[in-house]
């Protein structure tokens, strides 16, 4: 079980991964989802990558992390394993997203099963 403190109140978390292709099926998207005990249910935290479509990535396991939504994400995925920068960035409007390949396996080690 991944395990995510929140920026915000510090309450430390179970996390998960929920994996999909973007709607034109060509582009990797990843998703977390959170449990709180306090709360006592799963819900999605956040959208972990951000389409870029006009973006080339550097191969299929490689998506641009939202670091305008949620700058932790690059500590969080690198200190799981769950992905590395290729040094490379994606651009949209006055955003720079940096791209990291993903390691599928350890993704999917960690994946939610949703109810739809």
């Amino acid at each position: 079980m991944l395990k995510f403190t929140s920026p915000y109140t510090g309450h430390k978390m179970d996390a998960a991964i929920t994996r999909n292709l973007y709607v034109d099926g060509e582009r990797l998207y990843v998703g977390m989802y959170t449990f709180d005990p306090a709360d006592g249910f799963w819900e999605a935290w956040c959208d972990i990558t951000v389409n870029l479509p006009d973006e080339p990535v550097t191969d299929e396991n490689c998506g641009y992390v939202d670091v305008n939504n949620a700058p932790y994400l690059p500590r969080f995925l690198e200190d799981n394993g769950l992905a590395e920068w290729t040094g490379k960035y994606g651009y949209s409007g006055f955003c720079q997203y940096p791209e990291f390949r993903f390691n599928i396996d350890r993704l999917d080690e960690h994946l939610i099963a949703l109810p739809f």
